[in-house]
């Protein structure tokens, strides 16, 4: 895994997901996704297609705002 340094955040190490086609254990490495949410999105997409925009995880429950605004800077 590559890092990138500082990102005028201090963060040292960042992940990159991309909901698309993350597995279960990539998704829970993303904060606040645990594995049910992880298992909410794969099955989200696996009826509903891929997500066209990041704002589509809205659609999955348990998914707002919030938890949106605090996974947003992880996902590709």
């Amino acid at each position: 895994m590559q890092g990138a340094a500082g990102a005028g955040r201090g963060v040292s190490l960042r992940i990159r997901v991309d909901v698309n086609k993350a597995t279960r254990n990539q998704l829970i490495r993303l904060p606040g996704i645990g594995p049910k949410m992880a298992q909410r999105i794969i099955s989200y997409r696996k009826i509903h297609g891929p997500f066209k925009t990041k704002r589509d995880l809205l659609k999955i429950r348990g998914i707002g705002e919030k938890k949106l605004k605090v996974i947003e800077p992880y996902l590709e």
